[in-house]
């Protein structure tokens, strides 16, 4: 996950972010294809697909889904918000249903007397919620394990998540955040850091509630890359929650594999994405198998799709390469045994069977 490290406080009078619980909920719809319409950016390479899944599910606050979610940070009102309508979703009970009610005279946001009232988030004093203050990510994991253990689940596991910082982690947080990377809700850090103590931005709330969610079957959505999933994928070079350059999962769409690149970033090097491309390439290579000719059109194929200059992805349109033949379209002309990349700025790529 990515955050800024400049902390700042969300401007604007609370009462003007007052929620009416009538609202239309359409989550991150738009965020995902950048021709849509809607206005809205595009997630974090990292967020990506969280985002996808959320196309089709009401899981959260239409006001937290701006175009700026990538680099707002979260304050606590944001992260009442999410919780309540996190524990909506678990419990089966609609955020309308949920009982409201709370002591403090800095807000009258509704959401916060609920997540009050269910004992998801408590104020910093008895009659003071600090609702602009910002959070930080070990605030949200914390947060994290209070909803679980209201949900009777205990978070914990005999696996230890390999971050570079993880001996500066909380041991109050450490045995929620090994939960969380067995489920394949955490990734970290392009260096390999959780960073707890940094900021957590919009983005990394309302992405991390919905991958427990989604790995808790409270919703619905693509097969999230899950433990099945990882082992099945360490039997060929390319490693899957070791490396920070691939996020590799088998979605109930693709009768095969779907590879994200989550590596890239503003600052990303030329090697960085040389080194994904070498990765994907092993997979068509080792993993499915590929002819001589399909690893070559497809290395061709990644190259040309990549901006060195603008350091991002640039396709018009799909493209189809044979797994056999090593022939390509643009038209799905195959049947069975083909890698289709798609179309877009972000680099996404299905093996298919």
């Amino acid at each position: 996950m990515t955050t800024d490290s400049k902390l700042s406080v969300k401007k604007g009078d609370y009462m003007n972010r007052k929620i009416k619980t009538s609202l239309c909920l359409f989550m991150i719809i738009g965020l995902l294809v950048a021709n849509t319409g809607f206005g809205f950016a595009d997630p974090s390479t990292w967020a990506y697909d969280a985002a996808y899944w959320a196309r089709t599910e009401s899981a959260f606050p239409e006001d937290l889904l701006k175009a700026t979610m990538n680099t707002d940070q979260l304050t606590r009102e944001d992260l009442a918000e999410i919780l309540v309508y996190a524990y909506a979703k678990a419990t089966g009970v609609g955020v309308d249903a949920l009982p409201t009610g709370e002591p403090y005279t800095d807000t009258d946001n509704v959401l916060v007397g609920k997540a009050y009232q269910a004992g998801l988030m408590m104020g910093k004093t008895d009659i003071q919620f600090a609702p602009d203050q910002v959070i930080s990510r070990e605030t949200l994991f914390l947060s994290v394990k209070g909803l679980l253990l209201k949900l009777g689940i205990v978070p914990t596991s005999s696996l230890t998540a390999p971050y570079s910082d993880y001996s500066s982690i909380p041991s109050s947080i450490r045995p929620t955040v090994n939960y969380l990377y067995s489920l394949g809700v955490l990734s970290g850090l392009a260096d390999g850091a959780l960073n707890v103590k940094s900021p957590a931005t919009t983005e990394d709330g309302l992405t991390v509630l919905l991958r427990v969610l989604k790995t808790h079957n409270w919703i619905k959505g693509p097969v999230l890359e899950g433990d099945k999933e990882r082992k099945t994928l360490e039997t060929f070079i390319v490693p899957v929650r070791t490396a920070t350059n691939l996020t590799i999962y088998s979605p109930s769409t693709v009768n095969g594999i779907r590879v994200y690149y989550t590596g890239l970033s503003a600052t990303g090097s030329q090697d960085e994405v040389k080194r994904a491309h070498r990765q994907i390439v092993a997979i068509s290579e080792r993993y499915t198998g590929h002819s001589y000719e399909t690893v070559a059109t497809l290395t061709e194929s990644l190259d040309d799709a990549w901006d060195g200059v603008k350091k991002e992805y640039r396709l018009e349109s799909d493209v189809y390469i044979s797994g056999a033949s090593g022939a390509k379209s643009s038209t799905p002309l195959f049947a069975s045994n083909y890698i289709k990349i798609h179309s877009g700025n972000r680099l996404m790529i299905d093996f298919v069977k």
